[in-house]
């Protein structure tokens, strides 16, 4: 973890961007984090109330439930994710006060809110200088590395490497760059190939670990369980709306098998299996850990609602569809009457490839993304026979 120094630079660019309360800024090369606060009798004690802006970013993600790995893989703690970069060296933040609002703008010189990547790494605080491998010549200083000022970008390890994450929902396809770690702050080498695993699942199926099934299973569940209580943000609306009769899914053998099909091919296009929705996925980073890829790729898709937005509509449409923004591996993610799930990742010569079946599947034209209502409470919420799972709001096909 590297100990962040004050930059009187970016103090200036922080104020000049919100000293009359009208950001316009954007930096591609910054990541910042921005709050605007009204208040009828002003801003009386501007240092404490500065403190409580950053009290707030900083305790955001205590509610929700973080990733075992420190990934950044939820935008609702974003603010926390660039106080938290351990990569980051420089701040300079600024505030600006207009009548009864107040903004304040903190920059950092390192992202950490990139999907996918961590936001620090676990082990001891560092002792001696040898620990701060980050950067060239770093110095420790009580537990915190401290970044030479003359080796400014200059990393040691300058291992990551561009990774193209692509996904594919219908005809369309988006593509997004970043950085993958392969490097820890020690200068510890990070693996980005298979971890050890278990095949006892599905034994008839090679492309897959136990460990990666459980993994893939558990987010989806995760999120149709947030979707269903309302809590997943909305770009074009604040929280989509809540869903009532949203199903929990189940690990299916033989979708698995059809996806495994799908993916050893290595070209990245829809198959023409009938009756099942396709999830696909890929980066350029050739054999990346299973579990890993399955993680990234459910993250990607379901951030389309956050990123993109859908609306008030729950129904899929025509215009959805021609739209440029894709937002349709979300609502096949989020499509409540898909009940069974199949993944696949194969190590592909220019790619890992992730492909994940729906059954039945979803985006049916004109048909609604999941009804809307209070998630179960109890079986009687649930369609026919299904129990209710009502921590989760989830109901279990039975």
């Amino acid at each position: 973890m590297y100990k962040l120094e004050w930059d009187c630079d970016m103090e200036e660019e922080a104020y000049e961007a919100i000293k009359d309360c009208l950001y316009q800024e954007d930096w591609e090369h910054r990541a910042l984090n921005l709050d605007e606060y009204t208040n009828p009798d002003g801003f009386p004690d501007i240092p404490a109330s500065i403190e409580a802006v950053l009290d707030e970013w900083w305790s955001r993600p205590q509610d929700i439930v973080q990733d075992e790995d420190n990934l950044y893989i939820d935008s609702r703690i974003q603010h926390f994710a660039k106080m938290i970069f351990s990569k980051a060296t420089k701040i300079g933040c600024a505030y600006s006060i207009c009548g009864a609002k107040m903004d304040v703008l903190c920059l950092y010189d390192e992202k950490g809110d990139r999907i996918g990547h961590k936001m620090w790494y676990t082990g001891k605080a560092c002792k001696r200088a040898s620990d701060c491998k980050t950067f060239a010549d770093s110095e420790c200083d009580d537990g915190l590395c401290v970044k030479d000022p003359s080796s400014d970008d200059n990393n040691a390890n300058a291992n990551g490497g561009n990774v193209d994450d692509t996904t594919d929902a219908g005809n369309d396809y988006a593509t997004t760059d970043g950085n993958l770690d392969v490097t820890d702050d020690a200068g510890n080498a990070q693996t980005t190939t298979d971890m050890t695993g278990t095949n006892d699942q599905c034994p008839g199926n090679s492309a897959m670990t136990d460990q990666a099934r459980d993994a893939v299973l558990k987010i989806h569940n995760k999120f149709r369980s947030s979707l269903a209580h309302g809590l997943e943000m909305d770009k074009l609306g604040e929280y989509a709306p809540k869903a009532a009769k949203m199903l929990k899914m189940i690990y299916d053998c033989d979708l698995e098998a059809s996806a495994e099909k799908h993916a050893e091919e290595c070209i990245f296009d829809h198959s023409d299996t009938p009756g099942v929705g396709q999830n696909l996925w890929s980066t350029s980073e050739l054999n990346l850990d299973k579990v890993k890829a399955v993680k990234y790729a459910s993250h990607s898709w379901w951030e389309e609602l956050k990123k993109f937005g859908y609306g008030s509509k729950n129904t899929i449409t025509q215009e959805m569809f021609e739209r440029p923004d894709i937002i349709g591996h979300y609502t096949q993610m989020a499509w409540d009457t898909s009940y069974k799930l199949g993944c696949a990742v194969q190590h592909c010569e220019k790619m890992t490839f992730v492909v994940c079946y729906y059954s039945p599947g979803g985006n049916i034209l004109d048909a609604p993304i999941y009804a809307i209502g209070e998630p179960c409470q109890t079986d009687g919420d649930c369609p026919g026979s299904y129990t209710c799972s009502s921590a989760e709001g989830l109901c279990n096909v039975v």
